[in-house]
């Protein structure tokens, strides 16, 4: 029998006296794989283990809220949208300008946008103020796909075209 590495001993202490695995894994210099694998009785031999196996420890979940949730979510969204917005700002800036990029782009940011005001519209505290309407100051998405993509296009090839000086500013419409 092969001898049992007295770290899979101190572990396997340690883990009854009920301290943190990531304290056993430090201290012990195992992986959490290793950890228990000789929970478990270690490696097997000959169709038995080595050890007999330690009850696994109930582990305790914190619930986190909702509204934390909820935050995390929308920051995530926020960092795809600049990662996004940054591969369109580079490649507007390279001299390689392709309009076939602009309508890809276009719809990536509509579908962003899109989840955004999804988003944002769930959340009561995120609201803007209603108009005498009882709308919201959210932008209304077309209902046609075609549209918004040779919107945006043309808004895209305005800024481009203001950028390389060609055309004078061109309002948002």
């Amino acid at each position: 029998m092969a001898p049992i590495p007295e770290q899979a001993l101190r572990a396997r202490q340690m883990y009854i006296d009920r301290v943190p695995v990531r304290t056993i894994l430090k201290d012990c210099k195992l992986s959490l794989d290793q950890l228990y694998e000789w929970l478990d009785g270690g490696p097997e031999l000959d169709g038995s283990t080595m050890l007999p196996p330690i009850p696994r420890r109930h582990i305790i979940v914190r619930k986190s809220s909702r509204a934390h949730t909820r935050v995390a979510m929308v920051e995530r969204m926020m960092r795809a949208i600049e990662v996004q917005l940054h591969g369109i700002e580079q490649r507007l800036a390279s001299a390689g300008y392709d309009p076939g990029d602009s309508a890809r782009d276009a719809r990536a940011m509509a579908v962003l946008a899109r989840t955004m005001r999804e988003l944002t519209a769930r959340d009561d505290s995120n609201r803007g103020p209603a108009n005498e309407t009882g709308q919201t100051n959210d932008d209304i998405a077309p209902l046609d796909v075609d549209e918004l993509r040779r919107s945006l296009s043309r808004k895209l090839e305005a800024l481009v075209a203001e950028q390389q000086g060609t055309l004078p500013r061109v309002d948002d419409t």
